[in-house]
């Protein structure tokens, strides 16, 4: 796998988590927050994970949780 963009991880489980791609990249996003990442680590993960389908979207966000 590829170097992170973001040498982070959010405390997130997915399970539960409505699983249309709105929604999972609003559950990271709002972790991130109140985990103190600033908006650009946040956009740049966003960012990377929109860049092609649903699946690499998932892939990408689950990198980012443990």
């Amino acid at each position: 796998m590829k170097e992170p963009l973001v040498n982070k991880k959010v405390k997130l489980d997915l399970v539960g988590v409505n699983g249309n791609a709105y929604a999972v990249m609003g559950a990271f996003k709002k972790q991130a927050r109140k985990e103190d990442w600033t908006d650009k680590e946040i956009d740049l993960v966003l960012e990377k994970a929109m860049s092609s389908d649903y699946d690499h979207l998932l892939a990408t966000i689950v990198q980012y949780c443990e």
